[in-house]
């Protein structure tokens, strides 16, 4: 099932390249909004995880930046929207260790949508 405590964090700067930071919460978003302070870890695109070629459009697959460390962050209302994610794992040769991560549920949907909401 989707887990719904992570959110995409959206700026004016990176518009053109539809870019996004990706956190997780160490709590459910705020049902009144964003606009505060929360305890989160960032999640990066994983390039090691990606096919060759690389990631097809909004089918990137993310690793947390520093697993099990959080850290209290600001996140602007008009800047950022909750997001559902789905888990994954996949082996890396030729080591074999499983690398778990997590994909965002129509992620460039939702880019958009943060952008939409940035400029409202």
């Amino acid at each position: 099932p989707p887990l719904a405590r992570f959110v995409i964090f959206v700026d004016e700067a990176w518009e053109r390249q539809r870019g996004f930071r990706l956190y997780e919460m160490d709590a459910p978003p705020p049902v009144t909004g964003f606009g505060q302070v929360a305890n989160v870890r960032e999640w990066c695109s994983a390039q090691e995880l990606a096919p060759p070629g690389g990631f097809q459009v909004g089918h990137q697959r993310f690793l947390p930046v520093k697993p099990g460390v959080f850290s209290p962050l600001f996140l602007p209302d008009r800047c950022c929207m909750s997001v559902n994610v789905m888990r994954g794992a996949q082996v890396l040769p030729p080591t074999n260790a499983v690398a778990r991560f997590v994909k965002i549920d129509n992620e460039q949907l939702m880019v958009s949508r943060a952008y939409t909401r940035l400029h409202t």
